[in-house]
């Protein structure tokens, strides 16, 4: 029988044995019973993602405020997630897009999202804090499809210059259009260190501005690169780019 899968809230502690007795969290308990239609007769995987952990669990009792728990055991889990931490740097797009790049770069592996209004961004108000618990709550569901341990973050959005002051030590910002001074990425990659940081940057649907090609061509933390000669629309050029990253050959999951 197919274990129900669950994120544990967060606490100050660490989840232990002793602990996960039972659930009284009012999101969870909504995943539960709403969503997955719990019963008696289920049994649970509960994954503490704070702190890398999975629990197999039996359901003894469920209430309405509250799910009590038995023969809780702690689980030894291949633990995926990529070492290599990547933060995608992406310009929003129109929901119906944004949705699956969000979904989609948390399947692959993505450690936060970064959305960033550059000069193309073609939305550019309406994205409040209720936008930003949505988009959580999508890469939450995606984490648990993919039987992920980690729930990467998605951050409220950025000025272009704002988030550039942030961007990791190594970046790659991608561009629509190269020359023979700019390498692809998958060249670019090469070499660099598993267990390290990396920013990766996609320009709206359409590219980036002149003025923000210079910004990222002259900044020192920021290597420009290119997919090649086709033209890529941004959330599969978020994808591509995120594959070659996390999973072309210079990372290995712990």
């Amino acid at each position: 029988m197919a274990r129900k899968r669950l994120f544990l809230p967060d606490t100050p502690s660490p989840w232990t044995l002793e602990s996960l007795h039972s659930l009284d969290d009012a999101d969870t308990l909504h995943h539960l019973l709403t969503v997955q239609r719990l019963k008696l007769t289920d049994t649970l995987t509960c994954v503490d993602a704070q702190n890398q952990q999975v629990f197999h669990a039996e359901i003894e009792a469920i209430h309405k405020k509250s799910i009590v728990l038995k023969n809780v055991e702690a689980v030894d889990t291949p633990n995926t997630t990529p070492t290599l931490q990547v933060t995608l740097y992406a310009s929003l797009l129109k929901e119906q897009a944004w949705d699956v790049l969000l979904q989609k770069a948390c399947e692959l592996g993505v450690y936060a999202i970064q959305p960033i209004l550059s000069e193309f961004t073609v939305i550019k108000g309406g994205h409040g804090s209720n936008k930003q618990e949505r988009w959580q709550r999508i890469v939450k569901d995606a984490a648990l499809q993919c039987e992920s341990l980690y729930i990467p973050h998605v951050y409220a959005p950025l000025a272009f210059q704002d988030a550039l002051e942030q961007t990791p030590s190594t970046s790659f910002a991608l561009v629509e259009r190269h020359d023979e001074s700019i390498q692809p990425l998958s060249h670019a990659v090469q070499g660099m260190n598993p267990h390290s940081q990396a920013g990766l940057w996609i320009g709206a649907e359409g590219g980036w501005s002149p003025a923000e090609k210079e910004a990222l061509a002259v900044h020192p933390q920021v290597m420009p690169c290119h997919l090649g000669n086709r033209i890529l629309r941004a959330e599969t050029a978020s994808l591509a780019g995120l594959t070659l990253l996390l999973h072309g050959g210079i990372h290995e999951s712990d």
